[in-house]
């Protein structure tokens, strides 16, 4: 392609337009700029990029150095609980108090935090996740004890960060 085609007034609008569709359709192209990273992030779900699940389980640390490590960040209990299905209780805006407005043990309640029966399908999360995953949230007035999401109980939990979860990293 010459200089000069790169100078005309079409090509610039071709060129614009495209980028505007990359950016409303969520289409990519080498080198866009608006684009998400479609291997490392390849979920979309309540504004936000989502990882496949890690392979392993990782204490708390570690989890916040693998998300850093691929790009993102962990996600925060509110965000992860934009992920819960069919457990209204613990689905955001349910009954559960534990958002990030409100990380106090006086926030969770066993019978509203854990109000759905077990189970090994899936139907918990939007991504059908069965695995316990860690947020970024800390328990108010401690520093080592984070809020994390079993899904296969729909059960909003607070747990040591040296305990051993499974990791979705948002962008």
């Amino acid at each position: 392609m010459s200089r000069s085609t790169l100078k005309s007034k079409p090509f610039k609008i071709f060129f614009l337009a495209v980028i505007v569709l990359c950016i409303v359709a969520g289409l990519c192209f080498k080198g866009c700029p608006c684009c998400i990273d479609n291997k490392t992030f390849p979920f979309r779900h309540a504004g936000l990029n989502w990882s496949e699940i890690s392979t392993e389980e990782m204490v708390y640390s570690d989890a916040v150095e693998y998300c850093s490590g691929i790009g993102g960040r962990l996600p925060s209990i509110s965000e992860l609980r934009s992920l819960v299905a069919n457990c209204p209780d613990t689905m955001t805006g349910g009954a559960c108090g534990v958002t990030e407005d409100c990380l106090d043990i006086d926030c969770w309640s066993r019978d509203v935090c854990w109000s759905c029966s077990a189970v090994s399908d899936g139907r918990y999360s939007a991504f059908e996740d069965t695995e316990a995953l860690w947020s970024s949230s800390v328990l108010s007035g401690e520093t080592d004890i984070s809020w994390s999401l079993f899904f296969s109980l729909g059960l909003v939990s607070f747990n040591y960060q040296s305990s051993t979860f499974y990791v979705r990293c948002v962008k």
